[in-house]
């Protein structure tokens, strides 16, 4: 297989070649492979912007649906008195209207005379008569999963009249997404904690895919399911049976009293948990650090008191800023009061101290 000579992007960047395309009224052709968000990139685009929205998939169109009906027209004051005229499709006619994306999806897929017409269309901005409007932002997504990854309607010499990229999966941008689109919260932090998880690459002889878009479907079946059993066929259902064993397996393990641990303040447990548990238990802190900080500062304070675990109390505290991000943590700590803080600042600092002391004397 070849690699794509066009250039990388992710879905931060894909927007801001839209603007820029919708200004130039130039095209684009995005590349990339199945399930990365290249059809949700072009309706992301317009939700924000208030554009409709026209999906014409092409592997369904046949050339009618993108021709249109012929009828007979006459001319008056003509030799040839009769003209056939083409009256356009619905799709084409919202195209028409302007203020839209028009997302000529699996564009890969469209052959034979589907495939030239959307071809005038992506290279021309016309067909036929009618003339697409420059508020009209033209994209073409096409899977990439071999050399010939080309319609049979665009050849490459044409290809310079259209923008080309690839789109690339970034699981930050993903996992960003997710925490703002309501995704299950036990599948973001399962990305998290596995993020080479998102996407693999699809068997067609195990008839296993696993895509941000499996992901995503596996998010809304297992809303209000706790069930273990149900889980892991509905998750492995859209994402791949050992996947949705995988995320079973997380679930037990985070679902190990992590609620009861902190609600009642059981510091011994958290002590003497691997330093994989005791990850996943920080991960548990963080999802409650903004809703509640207090709580979660108290609860470390008092672990500290209680076990005079240093060690593990800076291993929290440098994992809970990783998760929450330095910024964000840094400014909760400050803001926040919570009962012994003055107290815990001045462990920290002499912990700190004792620390920079034995580094210096090795």
């Amino acid at each position: 297989m070849k690699t794509l000579n066009v250039p990388q992007v992710k879905h931060s960047d894909l927007k801001k070649i839209y603007d820029i395309a919708l200004r130039e009224k130039k095209a684009v052709l995005v590349v990339g492979k199945a399930g990365v968000g290249k059809t949700m990139s072009a309706y992301s685009f317009g939700k924000e912007r208030s554009m409709k929205i026209i999906d014409a998939k092409l592997s369904q169109f046949d050339p009618v649906t993108i021709h249109g009906i012929p009828e007979k027209v006459e001319i008056p004051n003509r030799k040839v008195k009769k003209v056939t005229k083409w009256n356009p499709t619905e799709f084409l006619a919202d195209a028409v209207e302007g203020n839209c994306v028009l997302l000529l999806d699996e564009y890969d897929k469209a052959r034979g005379a589907t495939a030239a017409a959307s071809y005038e269309i992506l290279l021309q901005r016309k067909y036929g008569e009618f003339t697409i409007p420059d508020d009209v932002l033209i994209v073409a997504t096409a899977n990439f999963v071999s050399e010939d990854f080309r319609s049979e309607g665009i050849s490459i010499p044409q290809l310079d009249r259209v923008l080309r990229v690839e789109l690339i999966l970034n699981v930050n941008e993903w996992l960003e997404w997710a925490e703002k689109n309501d995704i299950d919260e036990r599948i973001i932090r399962f990305i998290k904690e596995n993020p080479n998880m998102l996407w693999r690459e699809p068997d067609e002889e195990s008839m296993t895919t696993t895509t941000p878009r499996g992901w995503e479907s596996a998010s809304r079946l297992i809303k209000g399911v706790s069930d273990l059993k149900m889980l892991n066929i509905l998750v492995g259902g859209c994402v791949g049976a050992d996947l949705g064993q995988a995320f079973t397996d997380f679930v037990k393990r985070i679902s190990l009293g992590f609620e009861e641990i902190y609600a009642n303040k059981n510091y011994e447990s958290v002590k003497n948990m691997e330093i994989g548990e005791k990850k996943q238990f920080v991960s548990f802190l963080a999802t409650r650090l903004e809703k509640e900080p207090e709580k979660v500062f108290e609860f470390i304070t008092v672990y500290l008191n209680n076990t005079r675990d240093a060690e593990g109390v800076v291993y929290m505290l440098r994992e809970l800023k990783a998760e929450v991000g330095e910024e964000s943590f840094n400014e909760l700590f400050r803001v926040t009061e919570w009962t012994g803080k003055k107290q815990f600042v001045k462990k920290l600092y002499d912990i700190n101290q004792s620390q920079s002391q034995k580094e210096g004397e090795q």
